[in-house]
Formats: structure tokens, C-alpha cells, sequence
């Protein structure tokens, strides 16, 4: 479907704008952005890349023996941490293209942009897959970026390598102020997932595989103690049964 001089709203191309965006066609991102309704179709991809994202770290909640009453609570902190990193993302990619290569894109189309940009981080659930789990998030967030980028130069004079330039500094400085400035805000974030969890989790790898290996160890023992159970059970069934008398023997 060709995506130009459409009428209606996005809805009714959203199959072709979505797969659009995950081919990163620059024509879609153009197109989506012209169409009513680009806005709440944005904010329902970030809403969902958050979820995923939470429901990704649902195994490490479980192997931190997270209570099932704050485990949502954690699994929202989890998604409105994803969704404010974005945001300083956002709001620096958006600075860096208009001071920077003096493009004066509003800010409301950079976020649209980013919503369609994000469409691959609805599989970051994907993220929890042992052993390949990060080298697929990481994969999943250079898709993300080139998006960005595919979007911007779609939208404005700046050519793709530009573009990506724009959008990569734009991420570097989100990482920068999270590790100088925004320390304390990073710090504010894990100390409010540690109070929705109720417990102090344990999210690094090294700490996972241990809790991983006290969870088969706790396994494999109620398996040998209700082996053994069962064992004593028939065994005392056995002595209780009166024995047989022998059909030779006189009464």
C-alpha cells in the first residue's frame, strides 16, 4: 500500500504504518505523522514497550521471591522508569537537532517520531531469554535508534547520517545525565523499586545465577523429601496390612 495522499485517520492504515516502521521506511514515518490520530497510536507503542519491558523482568521478580501483592506495584515502577528515560531521550534529541543542525522540528512531532521508533521494544519481554537476553534488548534498542533517525531525516532537511548523528547524541547525552546529574533521580528510581518489591532485589547476573541455583537446589530437595515421604507412607501401609495365612496351615 502506497502511503501517500491518504485520507481517514491512522487507524486505518495502521497495519502498513506499522510494518512500515519496523522496515524503517522513511515514506511511513512521513505519513504517519500527517495522519489524525498519530499522537494516541504513539503513546499506546511507549505504554506497550513499557509493559514488555516489565513483564521481562517478571522472571527476575520471581527469582527474587517478589510477593505476588507488590509485584505489579514493581512491574509499574519497572514500566514508568522505561517511560521517563525515553522522555530525557526525547527532550535531547529534540534539543540536539534544533541547536545543533538548527532544525526547528516541534517537539510533538520528535515525540511521535520516538512512539513509532519504539515499535521494536514492544519484544523487549524478550530481553529475559537466558544467555542471549541482553545482546537481544541491546539489538532491540539499535533498531530503536535507527527509527529515530529514519523518522527525523524522513521529516527534515537532514540527511539519514545526520540524522543518526542527531539521534545518537541525543542518547548519549540520556546516558550521560543519568550516570552525572541524574544519579540521584536514577538512585530515587531503584529505591522505589526496591520499596514496590518489598525486598531487595537482586538483578545482576552473577546474583541471578546464584538465586537460580538455590532455587533448582530447593526443588531437587522437596523432590527427594516427598520421594521419601511417599517410601515411608507404603512402607508403613505394608506393616499395618495383617499377613496372609497359608492355606495349608490348620487353624
Amino acid at each position: 500500500m502506497a502511503l501517500t495522499s491518504l485520507d481517514g485517520t491512522v487507524f486505518d492504515y495502521l497495519p502498513a504504518l506499522i510494518a512500515g516502521g519496523l522496515r524503517l521506511d522513511g515514506n511511513s514515518y512521513a505519513a504517519f505523522q500527517a495522519l489524525p490520530g498519530s499522537a494516541a497510536v504513539a503513546w499506546a507503542i511507549l505504554i506497550a514497550a513499557g509493559v514488555s519491558q516489565a513483564v521481562g523482568r517478571s522472571a527476575i521478580l520471581f527469582l527474587n521471591r517478589v510477593r505476588p501483592s507488590h509485584f505489579l506495584q514493581t512491574l509499574l515502577v519497572t514500566a514508568l522508569s522505561l517511560a521517563a528515560g525515553l522522555a530525557v531521550w526525547l527532550v535531547s534529541t529534540w534539543a540536539v537537532t534544533h541547536f545543533l543542525f538548527a532544525v526547528k522540528l516541534p517537539l510533538g512531532t520528535v515525540a511521535r517520531t520516538l512512539g513509532l521508533a519504539c515499535l521494536p521494544l514492544v519484544f523487549a519481554f524478550l530481553a529475559a531469554m537466558p544467555y542471549f537476553g541482553p545482546s537481544l534488548f541491546a539489538l532491540l534498542a539499535v533498531w530503536c535508534l535507527l527509527g529515530m533517525a529514519t523518522g527525523i531525516a524522513a521529516l527534515s532537511s537532514l540527511s539519514f547520517v545526520e540524522a543518526l548523528v542527531a539521534a545518537a547524541l541525543g542518547w548519549v547525552a540520556w546516558q550521560g545525565l543519568e550516570r552525572t546529574v541524574g544519579r540521584p533521580i536514577v538512585a530515587l528510581g531503584k529505591r522505589l523499586e526496591q520499596r514496590a518489591a518489598g525486598t531487595e532485589l537482586t538483578t545482576d547476573l552473577i546474583g541471578l545465577a546464584g538465586l537460580l541455583e538455590d532455587e533448582a537446589a530447593a526443588l531437587q530437595e522437596e523432590i527427594v523429601e516427598e520421594a521419601l515421604a511417599e517410601a515411608a507412607e507404603d512402607e508403613g501401609a505394608n506393616s499395618a496390612r495383617p499377613a496372609k495365612k497359608d492355606a495349608h496351615e490348620p487353624a
